[in-house]
């Protein structure tokens, strides 16, 4: 069966690797089930880490040249010229409570289980070959850190425009059951511009700034996949125009919220909510993925129109018609003081014993809320305002025995 050839070699600093397209790479994904294994397209070409390699073992039972996996083969890479960076990870039987060597989970270990260790901070190349320039091709890759509960070691994946790679996708490589997953893979998608594709990938100790030794990092498996010719995404979100699912309205004097129908696209979408009337303190959103805003710092009493528009993520960032304009007014500002104005007491003020007077306020009215504030007028030794605070209730301690103090609210 031929899947085209791919090969993985150890590079160092004066190696200079033939490079193609750029890779657009997604973040790693914790990987869990058999059916994350992609199966859209064609297979180029796939490959799993050899078992054997310098002392690892194999499960029983494992197979030791191909396994199909969600429909797709992967052949043993011990063929490849992998030189001393061939390995494979032993079965680590106490690892794997949750994937026992049965039917139907054996597959998903074989992908953990064997690898080609990155050691040190060699730099290493996948490169593809036998592709058709003009089609989209889809890479997945997974990998491990070597069992070590730390979870601190990480794979940082080119972008197939340079050597050494030090940016692309980086993340710690989860291993143990208690951490949520057996491994991670990432997904990377780039259109072939010659037959031949490279990426190099690095071992990321510690997730710092800068590659550095320690334990190994192990990738597993890998598959790429020959979508085709995949046609440009020129279709807007959904609505095309957008609509409100709630219309501008005002929050209080000095804001506006609202929150536009939530879009559909197959590559996600963001909002851009523009404010059109030009009045003082009026704000557009910018682009955001959420589908409400609220625009703050308005002036009260004052109209403010908005617009809603919609994009998606893909690379062309197509965007919908602005929704109609919708318009709100802000509060005019609140000039009314509670009632009762002017305030009385429920309660008049009375001793409690010798240091000590209580009193209590009628209670007030407002659509905003209140606060009360007792004032103690009298000036004599101890007597204290209480501040505004919420309770219509006051306490005056730490009083002079024998004497009069007064207070207003």
């Amino acid at each position: 069966m031929n899947l085209g050839t791919l090969t993985l070699v150890a590079a160092t600093a004066c190696v200079v690797t033939v490079q193609a397209a750029p890779i657009s790479w997604s973040v790693f994904n914790i990987a869990n089930d058999l059916t994350q294994v992609q199966s859209g397209g064609t297979l180029h070409a796939s490959a799993m880490g050899t078992q054997g390699g310098d002392g690892g073992t194999a499960a029983s039972g494992d197979a030791t040249t191909l396994d199909t996996i969600n429909g797709v083969p992967f052949s043993d890479v011990s063929t490849l010229d992998l030189a001393t960076n061939q390995d494979n990870i032993s079965s680590r039987a106490g690892s794997y409570p949750g994937q026992p060597n049965v039917p139907g989970n054996r597959g998903f270990r074989q992908l953990l289980e064997h690898g080609s260790r990155n050691t040190a901070n060699a730099n290493q190349s996948i490169t593809f070959s036998g592709l058709t320039v003009g089609n989209t091709y889809l890479i997945q890759i997974w990998g491990a850190d070597n069992g070590g509960t730390a979870l601190t070691q990480g794979v940082v994946l080119g972008d197939g425009t340079g050597v050494n790679p030090t940016h692309g996708v980086h993340t710690t490589l989860l291993w143990e059951v208690t951490e949520g997953g057996y491994g991670q893979y990432a997904l990377g998608t780039f259109v072939a511009d010659s037959a031949t594709q490279s990426f190099n990938l690095r071992k990321w100790n510690n997730l710092t700034t800068t590659p550095s030794a320690g334990t190994n990092t192990y990738v597993n498996a890998w598959q790429i996949r020959d979508l085709g010719v995949v046609a440009p995404d020129n279709t807007p979100p959904s609505p095309d125009p957008m609509t409100w699912a709630s219309v501008p309205a005002a929050d209080g004097d000095n804001s506006i919220s609202m929150t536009a129908t939530a879009a559909t696209d197959d590559s996600g979408v963001e909002y851009y909510f523009d404010e059109t009337s030009g009045n003082p303190g009026g704000t557009d959103s910018g682009w955001q993925d959420s589908p409400s805003y609220t625009d703050t710092g308005l002036d009260p009493n004052s109209e403010y129109t908005y617009t809603v528009t919609a994009r998606d993520k893909s690379a062309a960032q197509n965007t919908t018609a602005a929704s109609s304009p919708a318009s709100a007014t802000t509060d005019a500002p609140d000039t009314d003081a509670p009632t009762p104005n002017p305030m009385t007491f429920a309660v008049a003020p009375a001793a409690d014993g010798p240091y000590s007077i209580s009193m209590t306020a009628t209670i007030a009215n407002d659509p905003s809320g209140v606060e009360y504030f007792f004032d103690e007028t009298s000036g004599n030794p101890g007597g204290t305002d209480s501040g505004w605070q919420d309770s219509p209730s006051y306490s005056d301690a730490g009083l002079d025995p024998n004497t009069e103090y007064t207070y207003t609210v």
